[in-house]
């Protein structure tokens, strides 16, 4: 059988703080993709880089969450204006 190689095109994906956000407030990314509309898989994609967050997801989960995108999306929880 051949061994399915996963390709990351997007590792600084799982260093965003909205990560460390949900893990703090005892959510998880299931619970995320309930609230925001998405799937769960495309969450788990996106964390660990193998999809993009796009303009439409960071929406999503800025609503979700209710805090700003650039706060959820900041590197390493390092907010810039």
């Amino acid at each position: 059988m051949k061994e399915r190689k996963t390709r990351i095109t997007n590792p600084e994906n799982k260093h965003f703080a909205i990560w460390g956000i949900l893990r703090d407030d005892g959510r998880s990314m299931r619970w995320l993709a309930r609230k925001g509309g998405m799937s769960f898989h495309h969450i788990y994609h996106v964390k660990y880089g193998q999809r993009t967050a796009t303009a439409d997801f960071r929406a999503r989960c800025s609503m979700a969450i209710g805090m700003h995108v650039n706060i959820l999306f900041a590197p390493n929880g390092q907010v810039t204006s």
